[in-house]
């Protein structure tokens, strides 16, 4: 079984050569590695272009944003089934094979994931938590809520995507969007497939790296998850119980985006956060918008505790 890679790159010069040779040192070695320059204007496209191997395929294109540079290494991918890396992050070198193990137990699955661990902005280790009995490799039963409840389940390093749900969402990655755009695109792929999990971690984000837009939520833009299922979550058609763990992790995340825009002094931005939630629930988006008129540190107090419970090893 062929894989695809892809890696978006952007004034990443310093931690490219590490992500492209966490793929190439991997175990299993069927596979094809899509870098896709978005126009960087420091020496990254020259440091990809110095490794030569001929599973690597570089491509370049004027600067369009991360969503263009997934959609386009996507569409240039010769497999069914493509992982994504950032240029930033890494892989344990059993990453593929544990990701072809998923596959193999449920190749028409639209979403295939391993667990991955963190280095937080100042370089030190940490492994968030999920809400599934470990060891644990199959299917996701309730992804919504499991999503909600976990820390460490899905993250654009560590997920391979099945084409043929893909290319069912209108437009793949929204581009344009730099907030939101991926979590959008897991939701929307579980609405219509299943997910599969291995609690095997293979995949290392590191927060630390240069150049990392590590404060998003610091923008006034409201995530691209919001402004789509607070628009739509009444024209989805699904079950009671699916529609219900959607709503729920919908909230849940509401809650801690608005903390955060909160906590960063972007009151504005978290009140209009908070608007879009009253369409998931009246009740519970209400309460949302009235702690709005909270002061900041509490939110800063709430993080620092959610931090603690959902953190489950630091080394």
């Amino acid at each position: 079984m062929k894989l695809s890679v892809v890696i978006p790159l952007f004034n990443k010069e310093k931690s490219i050569q590490r992500a492209i040779n966490s793929v190439l040192l991997q175990t299993y070695k069927d596979f094809e590695l899509l870098v896709v320059d978005d126009g960087s204007t420091d020496n990254s496209l020259s440091v990809v272009k110095g490794i030569v191997n001929n599973k690597l395929f570089v491509y370049t294109q004027k600067n369009q944003g991360v969503s263009v540079a997934r959609n386009e290494g996507i569409r240039l991918s010769k497999s069914q089934y493509v992982c994504l890396l950032d240029a930033d992050d890494e892989w344990e070198s059993n990453h593929l094979e544990n990701i072809v193990k998923l596959i193999e137990q449920e190749p028409n699955a639209g979403l295939y994931l391993s667990r991955f661990a963190e280095y937080d902005s100042q370089g030190k280790y940490f492994l968030g938590n999920i809400s599934l009995t470990t060891p644990y490799f199959g299917e996701i039963l309730d992804f919504f809520k499991t999503f909600a409840n976990s820390r460490s389940l899905v993250c654009s390093s560590n997920s391979c995507i099945n084409k043929v749900f893909f290319e069912q969402l209108e437009g793949g990655f929204p581009v344009g969007r730099k907030v939101g755009e991926d979590i959008y695109v897991w939701l929307k792929i579980a609405l219509i497939s299943k997910v599969l999990f291995s609690s095997e971690i293979t995949s290392l984000v590191h927060r630390d790296a240069e150049n990392r837009t590590q404060d998003r939520i610091t923008t006034l833009e409201i995530g691209y998850h919001h402004l789509y299922f607070s628009k739509n979550i009444c024209r989805i058609d699904l079950d009671e119980d699916k529609k219900k763990s959607l709503i729920y992790f919908l909230i849940k995340n509401a809650f801690i985006q608005v903390g955060g825009l909160l906590e960063k002094g972007n009151r504005r931005a978290a009140r209009e956060n908070a608007k879009k939630s009253i369409n998931y629930n009246v009740l519970l988006g209400t309460f949302l918008y009235l702690c709005t008129f909270l002061p900041s540190f509490i939110f800063s107090l709430v993080r620092n505790v959610r931090n603690k419970i959902t953190t489950s090893l630091q080394k």
